[in-house]
């Protein structure tokens, strides 16, 4: 920044030398070329035209110099921070796509627990619904052993006496 300042700073002083020298020199004699009222040269008519004209050319030029590289500087900071916004953005990105990255491992590997927890309290439960059924089925054919009333066979006078014809 400081040299960017001093390089305009420069540039300004060679403008104000160049505006001077041609004022002097046009107010004067045009054949000499004249700068705070002292001759530098006197090349004649047409050559000294054509050196002011340089001299313009060269303080114009110095202008577009240092006023470039004070505006190359400016973007260059400001391409700087905005390329350390979109790194900083970056990273925050990565680290938030790492962080889910991460939780979606743990939930994976808690959902895969649940599973196994689940798988297991699912085939307890049916073991248990096995044994209760069975124990069940047990108990009814015990119960329809245990109501079934064997009734002896009656003998052929027995029923030929008990018959209602024969009353």
């Amino acid at each position: 920044m400081i040299i960017a300042v001093l390089f305009l700073v420069l540039a300004t002083g060679l403008s104000v030398a160049v505006i001077q020298s041609v004022i002097d020199s046009a107010q004067t004699d045009v054949a000499q070329i004249i700068m705070f009222d002292r001759v530098l040269l006197e090349p004649g008519l047409p050559a000294g035209i054509w050196i002011l004209c340089g001299m313009s050319a060269a303080a114009a030029l110095a202008w577009v110099a240092a006023v470039a590289h004070l505006r190359g500087r400016r973007l260059e900071r400001r391409m700087a921070a905005e390329l350390d916004a979109r790194y900083q953005e970056l990273s925050s990105n990565a680290a938030g796509d790492a962080a889910r990255a991460h939780l979606l491992e743990a939930r994976a590997a808690e959902l895969q627990t649940w599973y196994e927890r689940s798988t297991s309290e699912r085939d307890q439960a049916r073991a248990q619904l096995a044994a209760v059924q069975e124990e069940l089925h047990h108990l009814r054919v015990e119960a329809s052993r245990a109501s079934v009333v064997a009734i002896p066979e009656a003998s052929e006078a027995e029923r030929a006496a008990g018959s209602p014809s024969n009353l």
